[in-house]
């Protein structure tokens, strides 16, 4: 519907311009801007289908935003377009009122809010404030973990997974399971970024394989499924450090 909307703009402006060769000039413009627009789209597709894992593809995972890449450079074309043929830049172009009429509708669709906080540095304080708590808690595990050696399993229940993929990062160059950030035994749906895995499998896993368990996020089920697994399993909560020890077999709280 907005790139139908980006078209009509197109079409709005060839229609009010006074020359032939400023119609010419703007239709092969237009041309070669949808035309690219089109190659982006079907190049879009086809990662989808032979890039993306099966889960994402089908879900269609961040599409918004890779589709607001083409709207926007066809929007700010537009609006170049507006602001160039007009007069008196050129002789027959846009009228006055055309022009303001124009610029007008780019102001009512226009992002003033992501304008505003980008100049008052809002963004910047949200990303700062939204990251602080990963900060802390990254800065907790590294005081676990002072030769960077250690493996860290970072658990965040019933999320889409930007917990673990923010701690992994933060957490350089300690290693952190790369997957399966949340665990289950019930029969929901499983994908490469969750796993089904019976109470053995997963103290299996932590037990052999890793140092240090991030509980980030527990859930009511995950408590249920894998609670025995942890050494005051009535004590769990969010944000909590927990490390291996391997004799006991089981999960102990560090702070």
């Amino acid at each position: 519907m907005v790139l139908v909307l980006l078209a009509a703009g197109f079409a709005l402006i060839y229609r009010l311009l006074k020359e032939a060769w400023l119609q010419k000039e703007l239709r092969n413009l237009a041309a070669v801007a949808f035309a690219a627009v089109a190659v982006y789209i079907v190049g879009m597709g086809v990662t989808y289908v032979f890039k993306f894992y099966e889960d994402e593809a089908v879900r269609l995972g961040s599409f918004t935003r890779y589709i607001n890449i083409p709207v926007e450079m066809l929007f700010f074309i537009l609006l170049a377009c507006c602001l160039t043929l007009r007069k008196p830049c050129c002789e027959n172009g846009l009228s006055r009122q055309a022009t303001a009429a124009a610029l007008a509708v780019f102001a009512l669709f226009a992002p003033w809010n992501s304008l505003l906080n980008s100049v008052t540095r809002l963004h910047a304080q949200a990303a700062w404030q939204y990251q602080e708590e990963y900060i802390q808690m990254a800065e907790r595990v590294q005081a676990l973990c002072p030769n960077g050696t250690e493996r860290v399993y970072v658990v965040a229940s019933d999320s889409g997974g930007i917990e673990q993929v923010i701690l992994r990062y933060r957490l350089r160059p300690i290693e952190v399971n790369e997957s399966a950030w949340d665990v289950f035994i019930d029969g929901r749906e499983e994908d490469r970024f969750t796993a089904r895995r019976t109470f053995e499998e997963f103290a299996e896993c932590i037990v052999q394989d890793y140092d240090y368990l991030v509980l980030y996020k527990t859930t009511s089920a995950f408590k249920k499924d894998y609670g025995a697994l942890f050494a005051n399993p009535e004590k769990m909560a969010n944000q909590q450090i927990y490390r291996v020890d391997r004799e006991a077999q089981k999960l102990v709280l560090v702070e």
